[in-house]
């Protein structure tokens, strides 16, 4: 009977004076945080909870399985999944834009908010916030410096319509002025001939000769 020794924690004939891991679970003693526990070998965060059983080894308040460090207190997110978490990450979304230089950090599809909105340009219907939509003021954007080219084409519109309507006006006074039986009343004036107009050439001949 060795008086020196008092417990076997693994049972392997090794009393835990001599063993150097006491616990059998491949770490050594000096190196096992729990040396009699073969169940835990690390306690990351040192909470006296060994991670296997430690829900937050890093004890940086969040929990293991929403962390993507979880031995790392200083970080648990990883934005981008380039492996550099994002309190060390200088571009966080990995859009090639510095944080510092980007309003959405840890969107990659938005680098600016012109009109400061909380809105992305690439999300923003109205980028620079004046009320206009952006697809039409394009469309101002690229009818300015037009202004001549607008207002003679205005011009000429304005020109043809006039041009239509004296032509309009020219054919019916010509029209008033055809005497085409040449009773000496104007058509426009001649029962005669509206008649034929209206009831057609035979009618008429037939309603004259009853005459």
């Amino acid at each position: 009977m060795d008086a020196s020794e008092s417990s076997d924690s693994d049972n392997d004939g090794i009393g835990d004076n001599a063993d150097t891991d006491d616990d059998n679970d491949g770490v050594a003693d000096a190196e096992d945080p729990f040396p009699n526990n073969a169940g835990e070998t690390r306690d990351a965060d040192g909470d006296g909870i060994g991670d296997n059983a430690d829900t937050d080894d890093d004890n940086d308040g969040v929990i293991d399985v929403n962390d993507q460090f979880p031995l790392d207190d200083t970080e648990s997110i990883d934005t981008d999944g380039d492996g550099i978490g994002d309190n060390a990450d200088t571009d966080d979304d990995g859009d090639g834009v510095l944080d510092s230089d980007d309003a959405f950090p840890t969107d990659p599809s938005e680098i600016v908010d012109t009109d400061g909105d909380g809105i992305g340009d690439n999300a923003d219907t109205d980028d620079d916030g004046d009320g206009v939509a952006d697809d039409n003021a394009d469309l101002l954007e690229r009818l300015e410096g037009q202004e001549g080219f607008i207002l003679m084409l205005a011009a000429g519109l304005l020109i043809t319509a006039l041009i239509a309507i004296l032509a309009i006006v020219t054919l019916i006074r010509v029209l008033q002025r055809l005497d085409q039986d040449g009773d000496g009343d104007f058509d426009m004036d001649d029962v005669k001939i509206l008649g034929r107009r209206l009831l057609g050439k035979d009618q008429i001949d037939e309603s004259m000769r009853k005459k």
